[in-house]
């Protein structure tokens, strides 16, 4: 993708993720040649050509969704510990992440709700706690088996 010379590409990865939210493609962790590098969480602005980087979220060959503002990153392997596998799910606030920057923040905010839904947003708000960046507080613990429901179909 192209970008402004001024600034500094992504760094080259491998085992990482990447999703879009609206313009915006975020680029998750992963590794490279260099053992134990810290990469950081990167963002690409398709609007404006601009990268920005984040604190890293230190994690490989895991994945990743987003829904409404929220990113959520699944398993994968820590680079403390690469061959234990994670079962855990982190949730990734984006509103926290793009606060200090308003051009990124604008681009993921969704249209303001009238009505008695748009109320509630607002009274709810976001939880805001400035030490957990990524809110790892809130991690899922998933089970290590899997339990699959049936059922039949009668015909009339």
């Amino acid at each position: 993708a192209p970008y402004k010379s001024q600034q500094d590409g992504p760094i080259p990865r491998y085992q990482h993720s990447a999703l879009f939210l609206g313009p915006l493609m975020m680029v998750i962790g992963g590794r490279t040649n260099q053992v134990g590098e810290v990469v950081p969480l990167e963002v690409y602005d398709t609007e404006s050509s601009e990268w920005y980087k984040f604190n890293s979220v230190q994690r490989f060959r895991h994945s990743c969704w987003a829904s409404s503002n929220s990113v959520y990153v699944h398993g994968g392997f820590e680079h403390e510990i690469p061959n234990i596998p994670l079962s855990e799910i982190c949730k990734i606030d984006t509103q926290k992440l793009f606060a200090r920057n308003d051009n990124l923040l604008q681009k993921i905010k969704p249209p303001e709700k009238s009505g008695k839904d748009g109320d509630k947003d607002k009274k709810e708000g976001i939880k805001k706690n400035p030490q957990n960046l990524y809110n790892m507080d809130r991690v899922f613990k998933l089970s290590n088996q899997a339990h699959i429901a049936t059922s039949q179909i009668k015909n009339a």
